[in-house]
Parts: C-alpha cells; structure tokens; sequence
C-alpha cells in the first residue's frame, strides 16, 4: 500500500479539480428538431464533453481507491450512485466531492 499522504494530496487535488468545474446546463430545445435531425436543434456536446469528465473523474478516484486497503467500501459507494437527474451533472459532481472528502475526512481521522 502507498503511503497515507499519497491518499491524501491525490484526494484534495480530486476534490480541488471537481470545485473548480463550472458546470453547464443540459439544453432543452426542441424536442422535435432533435428527433428530425434539424440543423438549428440545440447540441448539448459542452454538457456531455463536461458529464464524460466527471465519470473519468469517477475512474481514477476509484482507481486510487482500489489501492487502499479496504478502499472497496469508499468504491462500492460510489457505484452504488445513481443520479435522479438526468439533465444536470450537479447531484453526480456532488457525489464524487462528498465521497472523496469521506475518504479524505477517514484518513486524517484513523489513519494519520
């Protein structure tokens, strides 16, 4: 296992990379030039460019967590997540702050 300051400066700069992305908000439009294909139907590329980083976000918090001696409970959280929006990225960003800071609250707490 990796030394507990590893944990903790990978943990912070998740947290401190997560509170520093602005998110932006899914693009309704019309519904009807999204079916057609219509050229002036509203792309929401920014929201899933910004939804693809979170979740790569997700894989490396779990990849550190895999590392740690019984990480697989801060892990199995984090796959037990299920977002109850499906037009913002806010409840999955939020998630994976307050799971990290869990982990991070674990290791200042039991571990130093």
């Amino acid at each position: 296992m990796k030394p507990i300051n590893f944990f903790i400066e990978k943990s912070e700069s998740f947290i401190e990379k997560l509170n520093s992305i602005k998110l932006v908000e899914y693009q309704l439009g019309d519904t009807t030039k999204d079916i057609y294909g219509e050229s002036d139907a509203v792309s929401n590329s920014e929201y899933e460019n910004q939804q693809s980083e979170l979740y790569e976000i997700k894989f490396q918090i779990k990849l550190m967590l895999s590392e740690f001696d019984n990480g697989t409970l801060f892990s199995e959280r984090l796959d037990n997540y299920k977002s109850k929006s499906f037009f913002s990225n806010e409840p999955l960003k939020n998630s994976l702050v307050k799971n990290t800071q869990l982990f991070l609250d674990f290791l200042n707490e039991y571990r130093v």
